[in-house]
Parts: C-alpha cells; structure tokens; sequence
C-alpha cells in the first residue's frame, strides 16, 4: 500500500493515515471512517483530506448513464465565475469535485456518479412511473454513501434510488410515488399541488400541520397559502364511521385547547412528537391544526399542572 501519494487536486504530496476524524472528505463530503491522504505541510494545517477511495477516482468518465452523449471529466474547482455548482442529478449546491461536461455544462458531485442504473429493456435505464410526471432512472447503490431522499430529507433506506433529471433530484420509492397533486382532509377546500423545488416567494415557509420548516417535496395550495411537507401529507386520518363529513375532529383530551385529528401514517416515516421529542412507536398520531404540532395521545393528555415531589412548594 502506497503510503504517500501526488493528487492533482493538490499542491502537496499526501500521507496514508489509518485513524478517523471528525471532519469529512473533501471529495464526496461523507465521514472518514477508513483510510484516507492526508496533507500534512504545516501550511494546510491537515485541511486537506480525502478517502483512499476517493484518491482513486477516474479523472474522466466516458459515457456515464446520466450524461452518454460527451464524457465527464472530474474537476477539483467549480467552473463557473461564481464559484460554486449544482449537481444535476441531485440538486445539491458544492464548490469543488465534479463530473463536469464543459459542451453541455452538466455536472454530477462524485456520489451521485458512483449510481450504477440497474439494467431495464430502455436503453437509458429509464422508466415511466405510474405517478412521477418524469422519467425516473432507477440505480442501484453499490457502496457504503448515504443518499438523502430529496423529497421527505430522510435516509434512503435499501439499495435502490430513484434518480429524476428534470426534477434534480433523488427519491426513495415512497416519495417516488407521490402524485403531481392530491386531495387531503387536512385542507379538504382545494386540492394540493406537488411542488418538487420550495420557491422563495412562498409567503409561508411552514408546515401547515407539524409547524416545521419546509424542506424537499411540498403539497401547496396557492389561493390558501397553505402547505404541507410529506411525512404529514402521508398522515390518514383514522376513519370513524359514524362521521358525516369527509373528516370528523375529535376532543380527544381534556388538557389540550383545541380539538385534535387520531391519524394513521402508512409511509414509513419517522416522525417525533412534539411535546416529548420521541419518536412514534405505532402509527398512530395526534395532530392540532391549530397548534401545529404533533403528539402522542399520552403527551395530549398530559395535565396542565401538576403537584410534584421534586418541587412540593
């Protein structure tokens, strides 16, 4: 094993290292947990290091899946007089090492270029979903990277991801699935429009239902500036079937103020209760509309004061 290398990223020479820290790799920006180069002149001060595997990187890729018609040669800066890039295949903003193809000016960070596309009868590896108004490239992830799904922000779980070049994204089959617009309970007025990008003018920049920050896939509706995120949109409202209304609300506790919706989620997602931070151990969900916020029906039921031994005054 070659204990010191030359890098063409580089100005110094790289020295083998076998022990993990904190920092990640400044090529595919995962944690260094195996071995890796580092510079070690007093100048870099061991800024720079990079994963042995990553070391070993192909300088050009001839016909990548994503990109077949020109090669793509890896680049250690961004080309652009800004500075910085984003990834066409995942949507993510970098500033150095990408798969660049100057003709086309397409890029590809280096763990969305490590995707294999599984093999199907499309010659680009493509399919048709049911719901995704896109072709989907469906790949296999043969290494040890971590993929953020694009849509719910959670870990792709399993081996395969759903690779949309129009949207600039990645999904997991889930968020795969999801169809350009629904009807929910939660906002039974209109129908919600999927929006793959959140723009910046969205006068709410909240989720209607769990009051988090919007991130990923949104369902909207424009004429009630009224949002939800995934893993609530995937939240079911559990049926009762003495209900008249499409939705039936329910006071479920006599603690909380406002009357809360038993739901169901059937996505997978892992979602935490607002009140205790923990997550759901079954499917079932309390949700306040008003409050936005999501509970256990234990925590909903929590008194509003207690006498308690630690503070008996």
């Amino acid at each position: 094993m070659e204990n010191q290398i030359e890098h063409f990223s580089h100005e110094h020479p790289l020295t083998l290292q076998n022990y993990i820290i904190p920092e990640p790799c400044l090529v595919c920006w995962q944690g260094i947990t195996s071995p890796m180069y580092l510079c070690k002149e007093e100048l870099c001060c061991g800024s720079f290091r990079i994963h042995k595997s990553c070391s070993e990187l192909p300088r050009e890729l001839p016909q990548h899946p994503f990109h077949p018609h020109h090669s793509l040669t890896l680049l250690p800066k961004s080309p652009y007089d800004s500075g910085t890039l984003w990834c066409n295949a995942c949507g993510k903003m970098s500033w150095a090492f990408t798969y660049h193809c100057s003709v086309c000016q397409f890029d590809l960070d280096v763990s969305c270029a490590s995707l294999s596309p599984i093999k199907i009868e499309d010659p680009y590896h493509q399919i048709q979903h049911l719901y995704h108004p896109h072709p989907l490239i469906v790949c296999d992830n043969k290494t040890n990277l971590k993929f953020p799904c694009s849509g719910c922000k959670q870990p792709i779980n399993g081996s395969r991801v759903y690779v949309c070049l129009d949207c600039n994204c990645l999904l997991d089959e889930s968020c795969a699935k999801w169809p350009s617009q629904i009807d929910h309970p939660f906002h039974p007025q209109h129908p919600l429009t999927l929006l793959v990008h959140h723009p910046w003018n969205l006068t709410s920049s909240r989720c209607r239902a769990c009051g988090k920050v919007l991130e990923g896939f949104t369902f909207h509706c424009s004429e009630c500036n009224f949002s939800l995120d995934t893993r609530c949109a995937s939240l079911i409202p559990t049926q009762n079937p003495e209900a008249k209304d499409e939705l039936q609300i329910q006071q479920l506790s006599l603690s909380h103020t406002h009357p809360l919706i038993p739901c169901q989620t059937k996505m997978g997602f892992r979602l935490s209760c607002d009140a205790c931070q923990l997550h759901f151990d079954d499917s079932s969900v309390y949700i306040c509309l008003e409050c936005n916020f999501l509970l256990h029906k234990s925590c909903a039921d929590l008194p509003r004061e207690v006498k308690h031994s630690f503070y008996p005054a």
